[in-house]
């Protein structure tokens, strides 16, 4: 299942950023931790609790102002819309991928769950394309080099400690801390590609800091409360 989840929300997402925008489909996908609580509370009864929902909601308004241009909102008018909606689509099975990863991990150990997962999310991918182009194989060096640097820092070991986090706390939490990415990617592309980042984006970054330390506030409470 975890498989079948991370290779379906990366075919979504990357059919996506092909026909919308690419500050939508960064926005959209990110709103995992919504249906990561949902799926918790409808499935599994997993309570969610009032600080929780406010570091949600912090947390939803940082990234927004992190990636989103505020004089261009018309982007979400519907002009759009087939994009956005793969990249919500995309987003629910990011959610799927780290509430079954989190259930499984009480049962199978980290380098387990990295197998099945990345055996079975080859699965979409290899549908999607074979769809698409055909089995490609990188012809040079630099391409060999360039999925060998993908498979071993993105997959292996970025994918390995997003599991092994999942194995100590909550996908509930681990979503929410998921959304440093986009503050990381912010600050990455100001020293990679000299980008500036605009007041909208330093305070977006305070706020979504300011809305995970609540959410590990909110873990730690319900960790104190179970014992």
């Amino acid at each position: 299942m975890p498989g079948i989840f991370f290779g379906a929300d990366i075919a979504l997402w990357h059919t996506a950023i092909m026909i919308t925008p690419v500050t939508n489909a960064a926005l959209l996908v990110n709103t995992a931790p919504i249906y990561v609580g949902i799926i918790s509370f409808l499935f599994f009864k997993e309570r969610i609790s009032k600080l929780f929902l406010v570091s949600l909601i912090l947390s939803f308004i940082g990234v927004s102002l992190i990636i989103l241009n505020l004089q261009n909102f018309d982007v979400f008018l519907g002009k759009y819309l087939r994009g956005d909606l793969l990249s919500l689509l995309a987003g629910i099975f990011y959610a799927g991928y780290l509430v079954s990863v989190r259930r499984l991990s009480s049962n199978l150990d980290t380098f387990q769950l990295m197998l099945y997962s990345a055996l079975f999310g080859c699965i979409p991918l290899l549908a999607l394309g074979f769809f698409e182009t055909g089995i490609k194989f990188p012809i040079s060096l630099q391409g060999a080099g360039n999925l060998l640097l993908q498979s071993t820092l993105v997959q292996i070991i970025g994918q390995g400690l997003v599991i092994y986090g999942l194995s100590q706390i909550s996908a509930q939490f681990t979503s929410l801390i998921l959304l440093l990415q986009v503050l990381t990617a912010a600050i990455l592309s100001m020293f990679l590609f000299n980008e500036l980042l605009l007041f909208q984006q330093i305070l977006g970054g305070i706020i979504l800091i300011i809305g995970i330390y609540i959410a590990g506030l909110n873990e730690r409470k319900s960790n104190h409360d179970k014992k």
